[in-house]
């Protein structure tokens, strides 16, 4: 949705490195995760992903360090927010991985909760929009 505005090349492997470890952070890749990684891809212009091996939260930091540009801080959280949400709910391993983000990325707590309360508000616009297509006249 809004990874056309990561222009830089280490941003969209950080960022996909860190999608791929959220995504897969209860265990397995829902099937809904996995169609946001594959959109998270094509949109990044990215052909193949990058190595998501590492999982403490040291190598989340790292991956995430060098970032300083606010508006770039902003799209991370707003794209992680919409994976987090794609198999219908936060789990404890995801809200780890997220509160690192904040933490890593210095969010206040009001903002973090704007912003999932936006991803809240964008899931149920979606899941109105399939009940619409499917049935229109319900």
């Amino acid at each position: 949705m809004y990874l056309h505005l990561l222009q830089k090349p280490e941003h969209k492997i950080a960022f996909m490195k860190l999608a791929r470890h959220l995504a897969g952070a209860d265990g397995f890749v829902a099937s809904n995760e996995r169609s946001y990684l594959h959109a998270f891809m094509d949109e990044l212009g990215l052909l193949e992903e990058p190595e998501t091996s590492c999982d403490a939260p040291a190598d989340i930091e790292s991956w995430l360090r060098g970032i300083q540009d606010e508006p770039v801080k902003r799209v991370f959280l707003a794209e992680l927010m919409l994976l987090v949400l794609a198999d219908g709910n936060m789990g404890e391993h995801e809200r780890r991985i997220i509160g690192e983000v904040k933490r890593v990325f210095g969010f206040s707590d009001e903002v973090f909760e704007r912003f999932l309360d936006w991803a809240n508000r964008m899931d149920r616009l979606r899941t109105e929009g399939v009940k619409l297509i499917l049935d229109p006249e319900r």
